[in-house]
């Protein structure tokens, strides 16, 4: 073990800033990640829906 070595965490704890993204980049950023997440979405549907098609029309 390490006995007799402690670490002041609130020491440092002052030295940390969390800085969040101005809006307009946050936005930005929720826009493109909507955009990606519906065409990926929308891609593996259509596919599913054409295998389905497929399967409904070879009967």
């Amino acid at each position: 073990g390490q006995r007799g070595q402690t670490v002041n965490l609130l020491r440092f704890a002052s030295m940390v800033r969390i800085h969040l993204l101005p809006p307009e980049i946050a936005d930005l950023r929720q826009k493109i990640g909507d955009f990606y997440f519906f065409a990926i979405t929308d891609s593996l549907f259509t596919k599913s829906y054409r295998r389905f098609l497929k399967v409904i029309v070879n009967r």
